[in-house]
């Protein structure tokens, strides 16, 4: 099975529709199934466990075209839920402070 032809879930298509930020496709469902078409598999690394832990140990699989993120089922059958891949700003990391009262 190939991940174009997943079942969308409910919660995966009204995320999708609560995230579209232009103008309203006629048809979410086609959008989605051509967003995924052209979307590559990505390794989350340590991030993919991480949310293996906190989805009740359910493995999925994740797709990303340009900012948009897919994640499946293991098997492919299903689109658990479809989300923006944000990077950038939200990846910054403040430095730490100095303590001022520190001597060299």
């Amino acid at each position: 099975m190939t991940a174009q032809h997943a079942e969308i879930t409910r919660h995966a298509w009204f995320r999708f529709k609560s995230r579209w930020h232009a103008e309203p496709p006629n048809d979410y469902s086609a959008e989605i199934r051509k967003l995924l078409a052209g979307a590559e598999e990505e390794d989350l690394g340590h991030a993919a466990a991480v949310r293996i832990m906190t989805n009740g140990f359910q493995p999925a699989r994740y797709f990303r075209n340009g900012d948009w993120r897919f994640v499946l089922s293991e098997d492919l059958s299903t689109i658990l839920t479809i989300e923006r891949a944000y990077f950038g700003k939200w990846n910054y990391q403040k430095p730490k402070a100095k303590n001022r009262k520190q001597r060299i």
